[in-house]
Parts: structure tokens; sequence; C-alpha cells
């Protein structure tokens, strides 16, 4: 935190009604560290505007409410909307307009103000201010992202990325958060997550890539002389001591890496881009929703959540089935290790053998043969190959070949049919 924002606070906090309004804003509210920030922040600002400090603001309000409510209500209205307007101005305000956004935020907290210094509202539309729409990192950008990281990098990168966390939430996991799974060889990891924001617990989860890079990060954190344990943060700074990355650090890391690559990366995409792609592969909203750490609200969404949420080792299911979609290096499919084994075997055979070969595979896989035979490069392994005779005797005419070996068949003649999606080259001898 700032020492400018702690100020802020303390100074909140000298007045009756502003101790008041944190303490009722940590028990009704989530009172993260950020709200109380900013809506320092806000009110501070706001006393400076009508200068009063804030126990004269209520003791005027409730005064006023008690003489003349409809009058009271209305001179503080026009306040707050004066004060709205005095934000983004930059000539009235002197050092700086606001954003809209920015200065919606503080409207809102100077109702939270009141709201909670009197039984009587203020009546005060907050402005409206036009938000713009967060896209999600695409997967191609993800992959180019994950190569230009270094070692740190790519460990943040992939833990939002696989947990779909906010950077706030994600600094404050510690190595005792996934020890027991991590230490066990697990892939897919369970951590049982608390969302600042919202002031609720939810399961989430970090699947291969990032335990993969954790694995790098943490040996060479351990090589400079880092003791683990359970205190010890996942989000750590690059050097001895090893403090706690903040989230304004994170976000500043990445900063530097869109200066590094040109594709804009903050901790928000990352999380969209779990959503984004974890719906692709069709994992139920309410399931979703819950994974992110959002509220599910009272009533009959309350129902939804105890019924849709289904066990952790459930979940981790779900998680497995739908890791594909955001994998970064996923392994290549049974069905293609199929076909390189094919080729690989194909290639050291003679005509003869080839053709055993091929039924012995159409009799173990049948109609799938099919599909593997019909690869361009088995095919051409396959193909029935010419033959002339010289001096009674037939030789082949066509072989596959590196780009490395090719040139001492070129020298003897030989010519180039096609180039393979291998890279491999197809060559006949057409003397």
């Amino acid at each position: 935190m700032m020492p400018s924002d702690k100020q802020n606070i303390d100074w909140v906090r000298s007045f009756e009604a502003g101790d008041k309004w944190f303490k009722k804003l940590s028990v009704r509210k989530s009172g993260s560290e950020a709200t109380i920030r900013y809506y320092a922040r806000a009110l501070k600002e706001f006393c400076g505007f009508v200068k009063m400090d804030p126990d004269e603001i209520m003791k005027d309000f409730k005064q006023g409410v008690a003489s003349d409510l409809e009058a009271t209500l209305e001179r503080w209205g026009d306040n707050l909307d004066f004060f709205v307007d005095y934000l983004t101005d930059p000539e009235k305000r002197g050092g700086g307009a606001l954003e809209k956004s920015s200065s919606a935020i503080y409207h809102a907290a100077v109702k939270s103000f009141f709201k909670y210094n009197s039984r009587v509202e203020l009546k005060a539309p907050t402005p409206q201010f036009y938000s713009e729409r967060i896209p999600a990192i695409n997967f191609d950008d993800m992959k180019d992202l994950d190569q230009a990281c270094d070692i740190q990098q790519r460990f943040f990168l992939r833990f939002l990325k696989d947990s779909g966390m906010s950077r706030g939430d994600a600094v404050n996991i510690n190595y005792g958060h996934i020890r027991r799974q991590y230490e066990a060889g697990s892939k897919f990891v369970h951590i049982d997550a608390f969302r600042a924001k919202e002031n609720v617990e939810y399961d989430t989860w970090i699947g291969p890539n990032t335990v993969d890079s954790l694995k790098t990060f943490l040996r060479i954190r351990q090589r400079r002389g880092e003791q683990l344990t359970d205190e010890t943060p996942l989000f750590s700074t690059w050097t001895k001591p090893f403090h706690r990355m903040s989230p304004k650090g994170l976000s500043a890391l990445f900063k530097r890496l869109t200066e590094k690559t040109g594709i804009i990366v903050r901790p928000h995409r990352i999380r969209k881009f779990f959503e984004t792609y974890l719906a692709l592969a069709k994992v139920h909203p309410v399931i979703l929703k819950y994974w992110m750490g959002h509220k599910v609200a009272t009533g009959k969404k309350d129902v939804e959540m105890r019924y849709i949420i289904p066990p952790v080792e459930e979940q981790r299911k779900l998680y497995m089935e739908a890791y594909k979609q955001i994998d970064l290096t996923p392994k290549p499919e049974a069905e293609d290790l199929l076909k390189a084994e094919i080729k690989s075997r194909l290639e050291t055979m003679d005509p003869s053998e080839r053709q055993k070969f091929v039924k012995h595979l159409t009799s173990i896989y049948r109609e799938k043969a099919n599909l593997m035979l019909a690869d361009p490069e088995i095919k051409v392994l396959l193909r029935k190959e010419k033959t002339r005779t010289n001096g009674g005797s037939a030789t082949d005419c066509q072989r596959i070949v590196t780009e490395q070996e090719l040139a001492p068949y070129l020298a003897k003649g030989w010519r180039v049919q096609a180039v393979l999606p291998s890279g491999k080259v197809v060559i006949s001898d057409e003397r």
C-alpha cells in the first residue's frame, strides 16, 4: 500500500463517522484493501470539495433531514453531482481529471458513506459511463506469450491461465495450499481459494502447464537459497529475500511482457481467457462461475449452487476433460503417434515386407486402417514402385529422403517429385 493511501485511511478512521463507515463495510461488504483504499481517497477528496470533515458532513445531513428532508436530500444530491463534474474537469480539479469510470467509483464511495451513517438513503443515481469490453487473449497469442516469457513470467502467466484467479487472489496463494498434491506428483492440483472482492470461498485448479513451470521456478529459487515452507508465496520476486509479489508488481511484470511482445497482457484478460475457453469446453455455466470465485446469490441460485456443484473429485474430472481447451503443450493424439510409428517402420522395410505389414494393420485396426493408410507420407511409401528392366534386374525408381540426404541423389540424376508435410522429399530415378 502506498504511504499516501495509508494516510488517507488513517485520516478517515480518525473521525467517528469515517470509522463507523469502514467497520460496516468490513461486516456487510468484502472490505478488501482495494475497496478501502479507493473509498478513503474518494471521501477525503469529497470532504475537501465541500470544505467539511466526515463528522461535520453527517451532522449537517442529519440536522437537515430532521428539519426539511426533501430540501436536504436535494442539496446533498446536488453536492455529489457537482463533485463528479469537478472530478472530470481538468481545469476545476487542477491535479488532472479522472476518467468517467473512476469518477463513478468515487460517487459510489460517497453514497456508501451516507448509507452506513444514516437510516435515510441519499438518492443520487450513479453517473453513466462507457465501460470498454475486455476481450480474452486468443489461443495463438497465449502460445506466443508463453514462448516469450522468462521462467518467472511463464509460471505467473500459466497459473492465472489455468486457475482463472484474479491477481489479488493469486498472489496470496502459498506453497502450503498445494504442497501435498504437488509433492505427490499430481498434474491437476486442487486449490481451496478465497476471493476477497466477493468474500467467498471456492474451488479452482492448476493443470500440467503450471505444474511443470512451477517445478523449474521453485528449483531455481531453492538453488538461490530459499527454504520452502507452507507460508512460502508462490508468486514471489525473482531474487532474495523473495518477497511476495504485490498485485501492482504483477501488473507491472505483464506490462513489460506487453512491451516485449506487442500483445496486450493484463491479469483480467488472462482471467477472461480461462472463462472463454472453458466455456467452449462446455463446462456448466454455474460450475464455471463457481471456479472463478463469483458469488452465487441466495434464493433460486443458491439451490443451483447446492445441487449443481459436485464434490471436489468430480470437479477434478470435469476440469481434466476441459483442460485440453487451455493446454499450451498438448500431447499428440494416440492416432498421430500410431501414424508416426507406422511411417517409421515402413521406411525400413522392402516392398514385400510393406505389403505384409499393411495386411497385418488391416486385420488389427479394420476400418481405422484405411484412415491411417490415407496419410500422404504413408501413401507414398505404399505406392507401387515403378520398375524398369536393366540387364534383367528390377531397380527401385522412387524413394523418400531427408533434405540432408538429397544432394547426392540430385548429383546422380534423381528428380524431386514432391515435398511432404514432414519436410521429407519424394525423389525418382528418371535416368
